[in-house]
C-alpha cells in the first residue's frame, strides 16, 4: 500500500490531491471494503483484558 501526490480533476477542480495504491489498484477515496479490512486489522491487535470470575452458589 502507498500513497503519492497526484493532481485532482474530480470535484476539487486542478487541486493537488492524494491516491492510494493497493494491490496495484489505484483510489482517489478509500474504498469502504478497505476501511472495514483496516478496522478488522486493529481490533485484532486490541489487547484482551484477563479478569477473574467466581461463581458462588
Amino acid at each position: 500500500m502507498k500513497s503519492s501526490p497526484s493532481l485532482g480533476g474530480g470535484a476539487g477542480g486542478d487541486a493537488q490531491c492524494r491516491t492510494l495504491e493497493v494491490d496495484g489498484a489505484r483510489h482517489e477515496t478509500i474504498p469502504e471494503a478497505l476501511r472495514v479490512r483496516a478496522g478488522l486489522i486493529a481490533a485484532n491487535r486490541l489487547p484482551v483484558p484477563h479478569f477473574s470470575v467466581h461463581l458462588t452458589c
